[in-house]
């Protein structure tokens, strides 16, 4: 069996964000702790912890609000997105946290792009992404895919300044993953399609795809050319 830690973590974006009876569920799973909890809401940003001030926290804040927006807001709808930056664990470090959802149930189909990031209060910033599709459409079609990437440590002084390099270098990341993750799409449509192409037909003759496409070219020329050597008759007349 699972433990509850796996199981908060690898749910996909839910239809009602209703933490109760997801908590209450979780906690008839095997190692089950408020630490569970706590992450879980962290990562879906609905966590109830004091929000962190100051300086940088608050530039940070604002700059993260802007990409979102730019990202998730606008005409990206029915995408919803939260983030949160909390303190750390010693004076002056700092997590993030964002979380992007986008929720079509008519579609059947559900998503979720989601980041951690830390800074220590020194110098080091680093963190994860974490992407989630769920496509449920009728009693046979339940499909997941999920990735994750670390994104390495990069340094930083910590002032308000930094906050603007801090959310580029996620950015980054990001377009990193999506792109690579496009790129998987693409070699697996054309490895399945190649497939198709190799499977014999009832004749058990394997098809010259190449050699089909020049006689059926041929063949439209010489029809071409033979219709314009036709003279048309006048309209009306037999």
């Amino acid at each position: 069996m699972e433990s509850a830690s796996s199981v908060l973590l690898s749910l996909p974006p839910l239809e009602k964000m209703d933490a109760k009876p997801v908590l209450d569920a979780a906690a008839t799973l095997p190692g089950y702790s408020d630490a569970d909890k706590t992450a879980w809401e962290q990562k879906t940003c609905v966590t109830n912890e004091t929000p962190a001030t100051g300086a940088l926290a608050d530039a940070l804040s604002g700059e993260v609000q802007k990409y979102l927006e730019k990202q998730y807001g606008g005409d990206h709808k029915p995408t919803k997105y939260r983030y949160v930056v909390l303190n750390g664990d010693k004076a002056g470090a700092l997590k993030l946290f964002t979380y992007a959802e986008l929720l079509e149930p008519h579609k059947s189909q559900s998503g979720y792009w989601a980041s951690e990031f830390t800074f220590d209060g020194s110098s080091k910033w680093q963190g994860s992404l974490f992407m989630h599709v769920h496509y449920y459409e009728g009693s046979e079609n339940n499909v997941q895919y999920r990735a994750t990437r670390t994104v390495p440590a990069t340094t930083f002084q910590g002032t308000p300044m930094d906050a603007k390099g801090m959310v580029g270098n996620m950015k980054k990341a990001v377009n990193a993953l999506h792109s690579h993750l496009i790129d998987i799409s693409d070699t697996a449509v054309q490895a399945s399609m190649k497939k198709v192409r190799r499977i014999l037909p009832i004749t058990k003759t394997r098809m010259k795809w190449d050699d089909a496409a020049q006689n059926a070219v041929k063949v439209l020329k010489k029809s071409v050319n033979d219709k314009s050597k036709t003279p048309l008759k006048p309209f009306g007349r037999k």
